[in-house]
């Protein structure tokens, strides 16, 4: 339930326009997901942590968290897709760079 939460928060943070407050709390997300040792809550907090770098403006950063989260979101086809459809913004923000 704590990371139900703890997702919640930086979703809200996110659609807020508040990036870099959504970026520690993905942080934070992702330091607690790594002790659960639960691949799909890891993969999510990566995803989390990369759609907020990349409204920080940290592109290459967040490439490489959403890379990061792509094998581990492969249990759940919904939560893989999401994180494609990321890697595809941020893409698209590359290219119009």
């Amino acid at each position: 339930r704590a990371h139900v939460a703890l997702v919640e928060e930086i979703e809200a943070l996110l659609a807020a326009g508040h990036p870099r407050l959504a970026l520690e709390a993905s942080e934070r997300a992702l330091a607690k997901a790594e002790t659960s040792g639960e691949p799909l809550r890891i993969g999510v907090a990566h995803t989390l942590r990369g759609r907020a770098l990349a409204l920080s403006g940290e592109l290459e950063r967040a490439g490489e968290a959403l890379a990061r989260a792509a094998p581990l979101l492969a249990g759940s086809p919904a939560l893989a897709a999401a994180n494609a459809l990321e890697e595809a913004n941020l893409a698209a923000r590359r290219g119009a760079l």
